[in-house]
């Protein structure tokens, strides 16, 4: 059956009964968190099914992203013999909430996996240096305790259980602005403190010429009280 309509600027329109249709359904990798400018450590995993809600081999998958993140793949994705597609995701040096979505053609439902990037931003603002981390958590109450560390030129890599640190905090220049945690000796140099809630920005004024023509090294640690300990990305800045 098909609907004309005239008024305005008119439409021509086909009506049919909606019948079973093929869908996708998100099987697994939702829910990462890492650090920006990292891919993130496993794959989005998708599944295509047949109208009947069977597995369907060779199945086409569209992924798409929005925010701070891009796909390792190119559309369409083709479903393997038991129905499965995935792509992976790398993120970018921003920052923030990433959503991937998965959709297959003449389906109405979407795959769709929220990831998140961590990321340390170090910015200067007139006599002051604003030191900021973005995180999510699904924490209650959301306070994550971080050790906040620059360094000058120089600092070895640190190998870690979680990844490698680009700040040695045994390294003779590096300094560590905040700790939350403990580890060194709950030290504060904005003398509000290392937990954030659980993103945390932090001022200071450090003396005037202090990292003039200095290529400085910023990054973070922080405990999640559900998943353990994280780190954020290795930001670099000019000063």
């Amino acid at each position: 059956m098909w609907l004309t309509q005239h008024a305005g600027a008119g439409a021509l329109k086909r009506v049919r009964l909606l019948g079973p249709v093929p869908s996708v359904a998100a099987i697994s990798g939702t829910g990462q968190r890492g650090p920006a400018t990292e891919p993130f450590a496993l794959p989005l995993v998708a599944r295509v099914f047949d109208p009947q809600g069977n597995p369907l081999a060779g199945g086409t998958v569209n992924f798409t992203v929005t925010g701070p993140g891009t796909l390792t793949t190119t559309n369409p994705v083709i479903a393997d013999a038991n129905g499965f597609a995935q792509t992976s995701v790398n993120a970018l040096n921003l920052g923030g909430s990433i959503l991937v979505t998965g959709t297959t053609p003449g389906g109405i439902t979407n795959a769709q996996f929220s990831l998140f990037s961590r990321k340390i931003t170090a910015t200067p603002a007139a006599q002051f240096l604003v030191v900021s981390v973005v995180n999510q958590t699904d924490a209650v109450p959301a306070q994550v305790p971080y050790v906040v560390m620059l360094s000058f030129p120089g600092s070895p890599t640190l190998p870690t259980i979680i990844g490698p640190l680009c700040i040695d905090p045994s390294y003779a220049l590096a300094v560590v602005l905040e700790d939350g945690t403990g580890m060194f000796g709950f030290v504060s140099f904005s003398g509000t403190g290392g937990v954030g809630a659980p993103s945390l920005t932090k001022l200071y004024t450090p003396p005037p010429g202090l990292f003039a023509g200095q290529l400085m090294r910023f990054q973070a640690i922080g405990f999640d009280a559900l998943t353990g300990w994280f780190r954020t990305n290795c930001e670099q800045r000019q000063f």
